[in-house]
C-alpha cells in the first residue's frame, strides 16, 4: 500500500526495549477513542490509560468517602495523567478520520461497478452504518476489516513514532511504511 513509492520496512523486533509500548494495544486504544473517553500513553512504559471527559480533574475536592472505588481510580488515574508531562493524549476520533479510511478502501474495491455502490453509500447521513451494511451484503466484510485493522496500525505506528514513543509489532501481518523512523528502536 505504499502507493507514494515509499518502502516497506518490517518494524526490527530485536531493537525494541522491555517497556515498549504495544501497536496491538494503541489500536485497541485508538478503536476505543469517542465521545464518552480520550486514551492516554505514558511516553516511557507504554502504559495507556482511558479517561471518561467527565472524569474528575486534579482540583477536584470531593470526599473520597462520597465515591464509588471506579470514581476514585478514575480520579487518581485523571490526576496522574494531569501532573505527568510524559502522558500523551492518543488521536482521537477525528484525527483518525474513519471516513477516509473508507475512501482509501473503496479506492481499492473491484470490480469498479463495488466500488461506485460503496462510494454512494457513504454520501450523506448514516453514512458509517449503510457502508457497513453494504460491506456485509457484498460479501467483503473481511476486506475491509483487515484494511481497517492495517490502517488503524499505520496511524498508531506513525503517532508513535512521531511522539518517540518506543512499541513493538504484535500486529500480525503489519508492515510499517517506509520513511524513517523517529523512535529510537526503529532507527538503523
Amino acid at each position: 500500500m505504499a502507493g507514494n513509492g515509499s518502502v516497506k520496512k518490517e518494524h526490527d523486533m530485536s531493537k525494541t526495549p522491555a517497556t515498549a509500548a504495544s501497536l496491538k494495544e494503541v489500536i485497541d486504544a485508538l478503536q476505543m477513542q469517542g465521545e464518552m473517553a480520550s486514551s492516554y500513553i505514558h511516553k516511557h512504559d507504554g502504559r495507556i490509560v482511558e479517561l471518561a471527559p467527565d472524569g474528575f480533574d486534579e482540583d477536584d475536592d470531593a470526599d473520597e468517602e462520597d465515591l464509588d472505588d471506579w470514581q476514585i481510580e478514575a480520579r487518581a488515574e485523571a490526576r496522574m495523567v494531569a501532573k505527568d508531562d510524559a502522558w500523551i493524549a492518543l488521536p482521537d476520533q477525528f484525527e483518525i478520520n474513519e471516513y477516509r479510511i473508507m475512501e482509501d478502501f473503496i479506492d481499492e474495491v473491484e470490480p469498479q461497478r463495488d466500488a461506485e455502490i460503496l462510494a454512494n453509500s457513504i454520501r450523506g447521513s448514516g453514512a458509517f452504518r449503510r457502508f457497513k451494511d453494504m460491506v456485509n451484503t457484498m460479501g467483503i466484510e473481511k476486506d475491509w476489516y483487515a484494511f481497517l485493522n492495517q490502517a488503524m496500525a499505520r496511524i498508531a505506528a506513525r503517532f508513535l513514532d512521531v511522539n518517540e514513543i518506543p512499541w513493538k509489532n504484535d500486529v500480525p501481518g503489519f508492515v510499517r511504511d517506509g520513511g524513517g523512523s523517529t523512535s529510537k528502536e526503529n532507527s538503523d
